[in-house]
């Protein structure tokens, strides 16, 4: 199912019927795949609908509105933990891309009137401490 694996992890399997069945998970850049022990494929999630959590019982990886459950060993699945930490959460808060380019545009306009003020105090100092003209 992946053709190129980032990580890989051993565990268990349940698709929602409580029946846990030995299983793998191939993380790459389609998604994470279960793959049965026999080599068959049993789902492919995608990266941005991943939940994972730790419990007592290992290291869970679930996706949002799909049944299932890849349960497998944190000591033994360190290197698909490290490479699911590169993908963000899907309950993960996301900072919308207009909401970014509006606090930029107001740090700009606030960092521009802080030089117009310092520009104008200077020109006041300026003024009121020049010698007065005779006329």
């Amino acid at each position: 199912m992946a053709k190129t694996a980032w990580a890989m992890a051993e565990g268990q399997f349940d698709a929602g019927d409580g029946a846990f069945q030995p299983a793998r998970a191939e993380l790459s850049h389609d998604g994470l795949a279960i793959i049965a022990a026999d080599g068959e494929p049993i789902t492919l999630w995608r990266p941005a609908d991943l939940i994972r959590a730790m419990v007592p019982d290992g290291f869970r990886i679930g996706a949002r509105r799909q049944t299932g459950i890849f349960v497998f060993d944190p000591d033994h699945g360190g290197e698909l933990i490290r490479a699911l930490a590169s993908i963000p959460d899907a309950d993960a808060p996301m900072m919308p891309r207009a909401l970014i380019s509006t606090m930029v545009m107001i740090v700009g306009l606030a960092l521009a009137a802080l030089f117009a003020l310092g520009w104008g105090f200077f020109w006041l100092i300026e003024w009121l401490t020049a010698p007065a003209i005779p006329g």
